[in-house]
């Protein structure tokens, strides 16, 4: 699982596609038409001007932030009627678990 983690954070910090591919999950999740605010950890700071630009070429209008509170990986989401967390961490934790119910 040490493994794991350290493979998939090193993805991360090698490019800041990861994120943005977890931002467009979670506004898949949200569906279109909400006013949807994005909240990055600290780790995406230097990458938030791109992934604000990139979100943006696609049509999609957002405020996007950096938020301490989500953690130093995380990607949250958040409309008036709901949150989706596509948190690094979170999703690495949800395949983590998975693997431990495999016999």
């Amino acid at each position: 699982k040490v493994i794991c983690r350290r493979v998939v954070l090193r993805e991360v910090t090698l490019s800041s596609a990861v994120v943005e591919a977890l931002v467009q999950e979670g506004l898949s999740a949200l569906g279109k038409g909400d006013q949807v605010t994005v909240k990055l950890g600290p780790f995406f700071a230097d990458a938030l001007e791109h992934i604000s630009d990139n979100l943006r070429h696609r049509g999609i209008e957002c405020r996007v932030a950096i938020d301490p509170a989500v953690g130093p990986h995380g990607c949250v989401l958040e409309t008036a009627l709901g949150r989706v967390d596509e948190s690094v961490e979170t999703r690495l934790n949800v395949l983590l678990a998975s693997l431990d119910t495999v016999p």
